[in-house]
């Protein structure tokens, strides 16, 4: 079994991030959190054999994001770690929060797939009270050749409330992205997911949260529940 650290390139990453900040300390906010998960999915997608663990780390300068965010994943052979850096931009559009961002996806900071080093996806996100709307797209590129769909999108509507104090979710996926995971020779036409989500915390810096992935249309994917706990600081 081979395990492919990014601590080293994170240290780095991190270094000049501190660097970043320090002359604006004063008005820079941080936040992260450590979460272990039964299994990993992504926006209602089994990607990984067992267990995971994922972490999430931003910083805030007034309407501009900048962040990391990792996962363990088993393919099988080989444990790898997902390394994903953002930016994520707010809008002043008053009670309507609404951002535009970018994402690049990588493995361990060196590569995406055989094709490409990294993929980039961008987002727009607005929300009004307990609803909203986010967009995803995935211009065509290098991480995406020879897929029948050459780039891909992903809408997500959402709608969340509270309940005997558990924060509960519901959200529509629709679109090429999850498709483009599909076996191959599968169709490569858009999917829908449902996914039924709740977190209760335990305590100010633990909780605990499910979620239920359903196949709306009965496009191929398996229906999963998958569980986890987050500890954040």
């Amino acid at each position: 079994m081979k395990i492919i650290s990014p601590f080293g390139r994170l240290h780095l990453l991190t270094t000049l991030t501190m660097a970043f900040a320090l002359p604006l300390n004063a008005a820079v906010e941080f936040a992260g959190n450590l979460t272990g998960v039964s299994t990993y999915i992504w926006r209602g997608i089994k990607a990984n054999n067992g267990p995971a663990l994922q972490s999430d780390a931003a910083i805030n300068y007034k309407s501009v994001k900048f962040g990391f965010w990792g996962s363990s994943v088993n393919f099988g052979d080989d444990i790898e770690v997902e390394t994903d850096l953002y930016a994520d931009f707010s809008l002043p559009t008053g009670d309507v929060s609404s951002s535009i961002g970018i994402t690049v996806y990588m493995l361990d900071f060196t590569t995406f797939n055989r094709y490409a080093d990294a993929e980039y996806e961008l987002n727009a996100k607005i929300g009004y009270g307990p609803v909203g709307l986010n967009a995803f797209y995935v211009p065509k590129q290098n991480s995406t050749k020879d897929q029948l769909n050459g780039s891909n999108y992903w809408l997500e509507f959402y709608s969340v409330g509270t309940w005997l104090g558990a924060d509960l979710s519901v959200t529509i996926g629709h679109g090429t992205y999850a498709s483009r995971w599909m076996p191959e020779g599968e169709t490569k036409d858009p999917v829908s997911l449902l996914l039924l989500s709740a977190a209760k915390g335990i305590n100010d810096d633990i909780s605990i949260f499910w979620t239920f992935s359903l196949d709306l249309f009965n496009s191929g994917f398996e229906n999963i529940f998958y569980f986890g706990a987050t500890y954040s600081f």
